[in-house]
């Protein structure tokens, strides 16, 4: 089911399906996030990742020595979420674990909320996961919006760059053995605090995974007019830039990622430093703040 919420300024809609946020308008009627309909490109729109962000080896990996399946970016994409609130400017969803995720997929009782809520032209995202279970609850969470590169202003998509706030240098993990995050990173300097969608090493790499890029980040071209502007909290520490190689396919994602798994070769992913580790009865809040705007 879709939900909307809305102001005078901008419309969004909301997936139940993975609460998934798949379009906001603007009072001028553009729409900011990516529509893949009628294109061969990819079906996205901003999924929400948890318990994985990526993928783990053969999509299962082991945890107390029982095997579990996870596919890539984790279950909460393809799960159904309940409605716990809505009025005309905020929605409430909510994922809890059903018998088949605990005994297939992940064996930990925990609850995701969902918060979206529009004001002026920006959308605010909050998402609460609580641990419910009796042990300390591991996993990974990221959020995948897609933002359009419309072109409207006769711009190539590759005039639009990504920049940051008083950033000269990030650490870059590249993939490997194949879509596998290496752990060690190697310093990527940027001009003028910002990447360029037109950088090689985008579509050579297919992802490119930062760190030390800020919580704050623009997107925007010379000759558009639309453009994005997204801060996160400080619990994220990962920035991920993601795009297919086509010309054709005029969206880009950016990926605020508060956990990467290992290198690929550790099944027992769960059991790794890298995961994020919530202590019985306590929660985390990982929050979003989106300016949608035109010049």
């Amino acid at each position: 089911m879709n939900y909307t919420i809305k102001n005078e300024r901008i419309t969004a809609t909301v997936s139940s399906l993975g609460a998934e946020l798949i379009s906001v308008v603007g009072d001028d009627g553009f729409e900011y996030i990516w529509d893949s309909t009628g294109t061969e490109f990819w079906d996205g729109h901003a999924p929400v990742l948890f318990p994985a962000c990526g993928r783990t080896l053969n999509n299962t990996y082991t945890y107390k020595g029982v095997s579990y399946e996870m596919v890539a970016h984790g279950f909460a994409p393809r799960s159904e979420f309940s409605l716990v609130e809505k009025s005309d400017d905020r929605l409430v969803l909510s994922l809890t674990p059903t018998d088949e995720i605990k005994a297939k997929n992940y064996p930990f009782d925990f609850e995701l909320v969902a918060e979206f809520r529009v004001e002026e032209n920006r959308l605010f995202a909050n998402f609460t996961v609580h641990n419910r279970d009796k042990v300390e609850l591991p996993y990974m969470f990221g959020w995948h919006p897609a933002f359009t590169l419309e072109g409207v202003g006769g711009s190539s998509i590759y005039d639009f760059t990504v920049a940051f706030k008083n950033v000269d240098s990030v650490t870059w993990h590249p993939l490997q053995n194949g879509p596998f995050v290496n752990p060690v990173g190697k310093p990527y300097p940027l001009k003028n605090s910002a990447y360029p969608l037109h950088e090689k090493e985008i579509y050579e790499n297919d992802t490119m995974i930062f760190v030390g890029a800020g919580y704050e980040c623009l997107l925007s071209a010379p000759m558009e007019r639309h453009g994005v502007k997204m801060s996160y909290s400080e619990n994220i520490p990962y920035f991920c830039i993601w795009k297919e190689p086509s010309s054709e396919a005029r969206y880009v994602c950016l990926e605020p990622w508060g956990n990467v798994p290992s290198g690929g070769d550790a099944p027992e992913v769960y059991e790794t430093k890298t995961m994020a580790r919530l202590p019985v009865g306590k929660s985390e809040v990982y929050a979003f703040e989106v300016e949608f705007f035109a010049k």
